[in-house]
């Protein structure tokens, strides 16, 4: 609407649907919102004509991806030397069952153990490349935001459009602690939040 007096505030919606029992009540301000998420935006903005490449370093550095994609590879190797491991150890024991060092029984009962434990690592794995490839379309994704952010040399005003093109949601937390300050989460459209 053009007349943007009429919202006063915006209330919890978790508290209006729920209630009590999962929230408290509380609100913000429109215009406080507005400015915040204005400022935000610029930050963005000014952030945007450094360039692409410096853009995309600091958003990767922000939303903590590269740091998120090292733990999930080190997860990755620790699992295919597992993995590895294990084809040795099952080597190891057929030679021992064919010498026999260890009986028929033994033999079967460890191998099903082995072959359980290599299916888990390789569902793990499957699921672990995923998020690896998951990752790094987040990361080609900020380039698309850039693409989308550069264009823009500053926000006056907000607008509805500006605002389903560069933000996805906004998360308004309650307050907490003695500071009583609100956290206002601003997910942005293809990067998420910083």
């Amino acid at each position: 609407r053009n007349d943007r007096t009429v919202y006063g505030s915006l209330s919890c919606s978790t508290y209006r649907r729920y209630g009590k029992e999962r929230c408290s009540s509380h609100y913000i301000t429109y215009d406080y919102l507005i400015e915040h998420v204005t400022t935000k935006i610029y930050k963005l903005i000014e952030l945007s004509k450094l360039g692409e490449k410096r853009f995309t370093q600091k958003i990767i550095e922000k939303t903590s991806l590269i740091k998120s994609k090292e733990l999930i590879c080190n997860n990755l190797q620790r699992l295919l030397r597992r993995q590895e491991d294990i084809t040795i150890l099952v080597k190891k024991m057929f030679e021992k069952y064919i010498n026999d060092k260890i009986s028929e029984s033994k033999f079967y009962e460890l191998d099903t153990i082995y072959d359980l434990e290599k299916q888990d690592i390789k569902k793990t794995i499957k699921i672990i490349e995923e998020k690896i490839s998951t990752i790094n379309l987040q990361i080609n994704d900020i380039s698309t935001f850039y693409l989308m952010i550069s264009k823009y040399d500053q926000i006056i005003d907000l607008t509805r459009e500006d605002v389903i093109r560069l933000i996805d949601r906004i998360i308004i937390k309650e307050r907490k602690g003695s500071n009583k300050k609100r956290l206002v989460e601003v997910c942005y459209t293809l990067i998420g939040k910083m």
